[in-house]
């Protein structure tokens, strides 16, 4: 039942009633296990914010939920909105706003900020670290020294987050591609007194 009210608002119920389909996947949004209901709202989210007249509305709706403290629902939203592995719009507009508008630029910091706070999207977080990494690798996606700019605050507010910790510093076992590591090189490192001691797996 779930699933299907996220699946209806991939439908012209979104178009008629955007506020009503927002409402709805944000309760979806915010369940405890990520299932398939949660899946099908990610995609819901996406579908409507793919639209050039709703982007607006997503994206104000978005950041308002992402910075509101431990709100999974919102911080879910956040990641899913942002990940361009599936459909690349909504990272191709807001960076090129953000090059324009200083709290186009603010929001998406705070957003993320937000997010790495939250260990329940860990695993979410470290893939849209990785997928920003590639489209940084691509100048016809996204303004590369903006992104550079957002991920080198995001890093230095923080560090110790796993999401953020695997970005600079690897993980055992991992091998990263040529974008990762040329992201982890232009990003502002740790000064020598916050570094991981020998022997830490965060060690490179």
């Amino acid at each position: 039942m779930v699933t299907t009210v996220a699946l209806v608002c991939q439908t012209t119920f979104a178009d008629r009633y955007p506020h009503q389909a927002l409402v709805r996947l944000r309760h979806i949004l915010g369940r405890t296990d990520r299932d398939a209901a949660v899946t099908a709202a990610e995609q819901a989210l996406r579908s409507i914010a793919g639209q050039d007249h709703q982007l607006p509305l997503v994206w104000d709706t978005i950041s308002k939920w992402a910075v509101e403290p431990r709100h999974l629902a919102g911080h879910r939203a956040f990641l899913s909105l942002l990940d361009p592995s599936t459909d690349p719009f909504a990272l191709r507009v807001m960076p090129a706003a953000a090059e324009k508008q200083t709290e186009v630029k603010e929001a998406l910091i705070q957003g993320w900020s937000a997010v790495l706070s939250d260990e329940r999207v860990n695993p979410e977080a470290g893939d849209l670290l990785i997928a920003w990494a590639h489209a940084r690798a691509n100048d016809d996606l996204v303004p590369a020294d903006l992104v550079t700019d957002i991920l080198r605050q995001v890093v230095g507010r923080h560090l110790m987050s796993t999401p953020i910790s695997a970005l600079v510093f690897g993980e055992p076992d991992v091998r990263y591609d040529a974008a990762v590591i040329d992201l982890r090189k232009e990003v502002q490192l740790p000064t020598a007194d916050v570094l991981p001691t020998a022997g830490s797996p965060w060690r490179p």
